[in-house]
């Protein structure tokens, strides 16, 4: 009988001894750094940006002998505070991966958002000075690095009017939209509508859509000279429009075998043609800037501008729609753009007020 009894608190002290290790067991495995970056990363991946946070925090000040994924922790954790707008905080973990893990593969990354930082959120010019001196030491030029030194000349211009003018595509946007009930010409000189004949701003030109062998084409006649010839490339070429200083003409042509469209850009001057972008569901209407270096255009119902080269194109606005607009202006100023619907009898106008974007460095 003792030794039943004997058995029998041997085997409850067994189960005790399990029920007791368990937990701790699990708990171990719970809070280890490497259950703590996945669960970090799923979070993340989720959108649950905060339990990210916090999971991240948590190995980078806990486990300071995580070796194997703390850059990719402290990296994620800079990415999301940055993201939630936590700058102060974000600062702090970026300098620590440019001082501690100097070859990490997206150190680049970090270096541009150090110095967004820098130049937009916690002004400190010697700061973004240093860090803009590494990295072009490092990465040499970069359309980044031009755009954030771009970036740092507009801010301290307190007048906007001229800015725009300077800034790329990517980089503006319709601030405001303002109906009307006419427009001043004076303000707009320049206008877009769709026309087979349109004279050059100088009045020395005219770009002229003539049908040759049953395919039309544009043809460019010199007033003075009496001299006209076929613009080559222009075959099916559609709403041609005039830049301000006469040295360009933009215009359409559509591929009605693929529905697409291309913006073309002839130079008169030395017989160029290029090519500035090519898709479905472009509009005919074109419309020039007044330093000539951007073009407004509607792409799937909406305003975008591209540059003159055919670089950097960005849409601007998706409230005011490409149906039924029949004439389109730039403001000599480059502050708006004006727009005109035609509704029944009657145009409707409304001004596109353009700003620099709120953040012009892309977070």
């Amino acid at each position: 009988m003792k030794k039943y009894i004997f058995v029998f608190f041997v085997l409850l002290l067994l189960l005790y001894s399990c029920d007791f290790l368990t937990p701790k067991e699990s708990k171990e495995q719970t809070e280890s750094p490497e259950r703590l970056f996945n669960l970090a990363n799923e979070a993340m991946i989720k959108g649950e940006n905060n339990i990210a946070i916090e999971l991240y925090y948590k190995i980078v000040e806990q486990y300071p002998e995580f070796k194997k994924y703390r850059a990719d922790a402290l990296y994620r954790l800079g990415v999301l505070l940055f993201k939630s707008e936590r700058f102060e905080e974000a600062e702090k973990v970026f300098q620590q991966l440019i001082t501690k893990y100097k070859n990490y593969p997206r150190i680049k990354n970090v270096y541009e958002k150090l110095l967004y930082i820098y130049i937009q959120e916690l002004p400190d010019s010697n700061k973004a000075d240093k860090i803009k001196t590494i990295y072009k030491s490092k990465f040499k030029n970069t359309d980044k690095i031009e755009e954030i030194e771009r970036t740092s000349v507009l801010l301290n211009i307190k007048e906007e009017k001229s800015d725009l003018i300077f800034l790329s595509p990517s980089e503006i946007e319709v601030k405001k939209i303002e109906k009307i009930q006419n427009y001043d010409k004076e303000f707009f000189p320049l206008t877009s509508i769709l026309e087979l004949k349109v004279f050059s701003p100088d009045r020395k030109y005219i770009v002229e859509r003539k049908k040759e062998n049953n395919t039309y084409f544009l043809f460019l006649t010199d007033i003075k000279n009496n001299k006209t010839k076929k613009i080559n490339g222009s075959k099916n070429g559609f709403g041609q429009q005039w830049s301000w200083d006469s040295k360009y003409i933009v215009f359409t042509v559509m591929n009605w075998a693929t529905k697409e469209r291309t913006i073309k850009l002839y130079n008169i001057k030395d017989n160029s043609m290029k090519t500035l972008f090519t898709g479905k569901e472009i509009g005919d209407l074109l419309c020039f800037s007044p330093d000539n270096s951007k073009i407004a255009f509607w792409y799937y119902n909406n305003l975008w501008i591209i540059n003159r080269t055919g670089k950097n194109m960005s849409l601007i606005c998706k409230i005011i729609k490409d149906e039924n607009i029949i004439i389109m202006a730039w403001e000599r100023e480059g502050n708006k753009i004006l727009v005109g619907k035609k509704i029944s009898d009657k145009i409707n106008y409304y001004l596109l007020y353009l700003g620099r974007k709120e953040f012009i460095i892309t977070k």
